[in-house]
């Protein structure tokens, strides 16, 4: 929604996705808390996030 709004009204921004494919916070906890038992931390169905801003009329 917020890149929608930008490209509407030709605001210049730069965002940088860092994709890891992981939530990090939540494996670093489980990892420390629950012996590597891991839930719901896999993100590696993410959109293809430079199509994403495309679509948006943004540089991608």
């Amino acid at each position: 929604m917020k890149m929608a709004i930008c490209a509407l009204h030709h605001i210049p921004v730069k965002i940088v996705v860092l994709d890891n494919q992981v939530l990090g916070m939540v494996k670093q906890q489980q990892e420390l808390t629950y012996e590597r038992r891991y839930t719901q931390i896999d993100l590696s169905g993410s959109p293809d996030f430079v199509k994403l801003a495309e679509l948006y009329g943004n540089k991608g």
